[in-house]
Order: structure tokens, then C-alpha cells, then sequence
């Protein structure tokens, strides 16, 4: 059985991925708090800390695969330097680990938050141009990965707005549900925008679990084709809660984030196929009447 190194093992991704991974691979994973993967009984765990350059000193004799998922998402890191070391610094060390080993791939999941917003479908073509600290971070992961594709295939994912059940409160469903709740009003733009693109978080390990057979480097724009606008996501989030949102409208447009996801469906011969009404059903434990928009 290969063994696969991970990263991000127990974040609200990894908890669904690695079970299902665990059939394919023997698993290490680098985690904080290794009581966090009681989840995965048959998994090795080595504490370390990605903020710690010295985390490489822990790092095993070898791997055939690296899977790196960490992040610090910068809206919970007080401190942006801890962030940037997590999510991007980090990179480097296991780049440098996986050629010493000879590693046979190295997946990184990035995000569609890389790209600036466009009103064309955004294709991996489109020079990135992230506008945040999370995007620059893995921007900045992307382009160390791409110096060792001379040593091993790098596959790139970059993932549009993941959600399933499970999801932290910080994601963007969960904090569109919760402001529905509390009657709190949500911002729409005009035509009840912006649009961009999810993947239920299902789809999403079928995906990154093809991703990692791929045997040449790749980028990949990782997304169920639809683009629902905030205004749609809302709407189907007020039947599942059984509760009207409350809207505050501005007068202005706003950029919409929309992947061509073609050269996903070609590369790992996948369509994700949960649509939001049903996933966010399935979120919620409810049965899919389809969808209202």
C-alpha cells in the first residue's frame, strides 16, 4: 500500500477525505493536537507545528505521495506572519522533504480565491491576481510548488467555496445561515450578486482523491459548474431554515468569481454533480426536493 504524507488532516475537508483515502494509502499526518484524529484510528500522527520551520526535522523517512492541506485562515490568525508560514513557508520545507525522498506527487489545494473577479468564466489560464492574504498565501505556495515539477508531478487544485456538513462557522454557508437565524440583514449587489462557484464537500474528495492518481503536474480549477449569486444561496437557505433573510441592497455592482471547471472534467474524468439545492439539504440532513432557482 502507498503512503501518503498529509497535512491539514484534521481540518473540516480532511475529516472527510481521509477515511475514504485510508482504504488507498497508509497515512502520516502532520497535526497539532494529535487527539484531534481520533477520527482516523489507523492513521500515524506526528505533532508539529507548520509555523515552526523545524517541523521538517519530524517529517518521516519517506513517503510515495505528499497531500498538503494546511491553512491558517487569516480571518482566525492574529498574526498575518503565522498565517503566511502555515499556509505558504511551510511549502518549501516539504518540497525540499519530498525530493530528498523522491516522492512520486505532490498534491497542494489551493483556492479559487487566487483569481481577481472577471465576468468571463475564469479558466486556469487566467493569470492570478488574489487580493487578499489567504489568496497571496497560496499563490505564493503555487509558485514554489511549480520549481519541483522537474522532480515529480504537482497537481494544483484550486477549490471554489467547499461546504457538507461539519463546516466551521468562519466559511461563507454556514455564516450566510447564521445570519439568517439572528435576522440579521445580508449585502446583495446588484441582480443579487456576487456569483461564484461551490463543491459540495462530497464531490470535493472524489476529486482530490482522482487528483492524486494523476501522474503529470496539472492546475485545476476544482468547482461544480453552476454559480449561484449570494442573493440564490440565501433563497434556498430560507427554505431549508424555514426563516425569510433580511437584505440590504447596494446600488453597485460586484465582481463575480465564476470557474471554467472543462479542463477538471477532462484531467480526472469527473462532473461534479451535487447541485446546491441538494447539498445544502444534505447539509442540513433534509431530503432534496430540488432546486427553487
Amino acid at each position: 500500500m502507498k503512503t501518503l504524507l498529509v497535512t491539514g488532516a484534521t481540518s473540516f475537508v480532511g475529516r472527510h477525505l481521509l477515511p475514504v483515502l485510508a482504504h488507498e494509502y497508509d497515512l502520516t499526518c502532520l497535526v497539532r493536537d494529535p487527539a484531534r484524529l481520533d477520527f482516523l484510528p489507523a492513521a500515524r500522527a506526528i505533532q508539529a507545528d507548520l509555523a515552526d520551520p523545524g517541523f521538517v526535522d519530524r517529517l518521516p523517512e519517506r513517503a510515495d505521495g505528499i497531500l498538503h492541506m494546511a491553512v491558517a485562515a487569516p480571518s482566525l490568525s492574529p498574526q498575518p506572519a503565522y498565517a503566511f508560514q502555515v499556509t505558504a513557508a511551510s511549502t518549501l520545507g516539504l518540497l525540499e522533504w519530498g525530493k530528498r525522498v523522491q516522492v512520486e506527487r505532490f498534491l497542494f489545494t489551493s483556492s479559487g480565491s487566487v483569481y481577481a473577479p472577471q465576468p468571463a468564466p475564469i479558466t486556469e489560464e487566467v493569470p492570478p491576481r488574489p487580493s487578499d492574504l489567504l489568496g497571496v498565501s497560496k499563490y505564493a505556495a503555487e509558485m514554489l510548488a511549480g520549481l519541483y515539477r522537474s522532480h515529480f508531478p504537482v497537481v494544483v487544485l484550486r477549490i471554489w467555496r467547499p461546504y457538507g456538513p461539519g463546516q466551521p462557522d468562519n466559511f461563507l454557508i454556514p455564516r450566510l445561515a447564521a445570519r439568517i437565524q439572528a435576522g440579521e440583514p445580508i449585502t446583495l449587489f446588484q441582480g443579487g450578486h456576487p456569483r461564484a462557484n461551490t463543491i459540495y464537500v462530497a464531490d470535493l474528495v472524489e476529486a482530490m482523491r482522482r487528483a492524486l492518481h494523476l501522474d503529470q503536474s496539472a492546475t485545476l480549477n476544482v468547482a461544480h459548474a453552476e454559480a449561484p449569486s449570494i442573493e440564490e444561496m440565501c433563497r434556498e437557505l430560507e427554505g431549508i431554515l424555514g426563516r425569510p433573510a433580511r437584505y440590504t441592497h447596494v446600488d453597485r455592482e460586484a465582481g463575480d468569481l465564476v470557474a471554467d471547471v472543462s479542463r477538471m472534467e477532462q484531467k480526472l474524468g469527473f462532473c461534479a454533480t451535487i447541485a446546491l439545492a441538494e447539498g445544502l439539504r444534505r447539509m442540513w440532513g433534509m431530503p432534496d426536493h430540488g432546486s427553487s432557482f
